[in-house]
């Protein structure tokens, strides 16, 4: 992979993580943060950033059934490692935090 798509990639983990962090509620539908981010990255960019922080544990997904659309959607939370990385406490070489936004 390219330097310069790691460090895309770095950036956008950071961003989902912030962005699940913010919206302070308990899980996070998957085409929601594809929404927030579709303008700036491309989808299996997002799909990658996604798989990258449930496999290292800083998210944790869940598939519901909705009984309107008769299908499973696949949710996410910030687990309590992810929120360590968003606070500073933690770091992980994959993943870029901005901390100027605070």
């Amino acid at each position: 992979m390219h330097s310069t798509n790691r460090e895309i990639l770095k950036t956008l983990r950071g961003d989902i993580l912030q962005f699940i962090y913010k919206s302070q509620v308990d899980r996070v539908k998957k085409t929601s943060i594809q929404s927030a981010f579709y303008a700036y990255y491309r989808y299996a960019d997002i799909d990658r950033a996604i798989s990258y922080l449930v496999d290292r544990g800083f998210l944790e997904k869940e598939q519901l059934t909705s009984p309107i659309k008769n299908r499973s959607e696949d949710f996410y939370s910030i687990s309590a490692d992810g929120m360590l990385i968003v606070d500073g406490t933690m770091s992980d070489k994959g993943i870029y935090m901005d901390t100027e936004d605070e």
